[in-house]
């Protein structure tokens, strides 16, 4: 089975616009979306679409899949970032029971996330959460995925919750290691993006990795307001 043989099923009826986060052509264009992904897209809409027409972010997963909605939210037409920092948080939740099978003594992942959930959940302050801060950064989980991830579960779920954390924190701690607050939101952005790679990594069968993208799709579509 491939791992792209998932669907969701979206109700129109079932649109919030209070939550609802929208991209459009030119926003998809400006953050420079994959060649293949931006046809996709443009297939989808047509071509007499106006290009500064708002797109639901609940229509990328139907035209393209869910890693390609989770990276358009770094493309949208207001901020996403209580979004993409919920769906950074489910990704790490979902795979921690495979890090702590292997290692039921060490709590530090679990720690770093309980963490972040409480930081998201406005809970505890910044400065609290900073001292969870976790072995890796965002771009060491990002390579964690790519390097090896894939063949070591347990670390795909430390990548993912690196990246979690990295989600919440890097909007909100620009000055730490950016120039300005544009670049902290770059990298929370691809946080979130690798936090979901990680976990897909995570999952070594496949239909346990198409499990794991369903619910993600229905994670993403009940925090824009489309599924119950």
């Amino acid at each position: 089975m491939d791992i792209k043989d998932y669907t969701i099923y979206i109700s129109p009826n079932k649109r919030s616009e209070t939550k609802m986060l929208y991209t459009t052509i030119n926003k998809l264009k400006e953050e420079r979306a994959c060649e293949s992904g931006f046809k996709k897209v443009l297939k989808f809409v047509g071509s007499k679409f106006d290009r500064d027409e708002k797109i639901p972010l609940s229509d990328i997963i139907k035209s393209n899949d869910i890693d390609d909605a989770i990276w358009a939210l770094r493309a949208t037409t207001k901020c996403s970032k209580k979004v993409y920092q919920q769906v950074a948080l489910f990704c790490a939740e979902s795979s921690l029971g495979i890090y702590e099978k292997q290692y039921p003594d060490d709590s530090r992942v679990r720690d770093c996330i309980e963490a972040t959930k409480k930081y998201i959940n406005n809970e505890i302050e910044l400065d609290e959460l900073l001292k969870f801060r976790p072995a890796y950064t965002a771009a060491d989980a990002a390579d964690a995925y790519a390097a090896d991830a894939a063949a070591d579960a347990a670390a795909a779920c430390t990548a993912a919750a690196a990246a979690a954390y990295a989600a919440a924190a890097y909007a909100d701690y620009a000055a730490a290691a950016y120039a300005d607050a544009a670049d902290a939101y770059t990298a929370a952005y691809a946080a979130a993006y690798a936090c979901a790679a990680a976990c897909t990594a995570a999952y070594a069968a496949a239909d346990a990795r198409i499990e794991f993208k369903t619910r993600l799709s229905e994670k993403l579509l009940t925090l824009l307001g489309e599924h119950e």
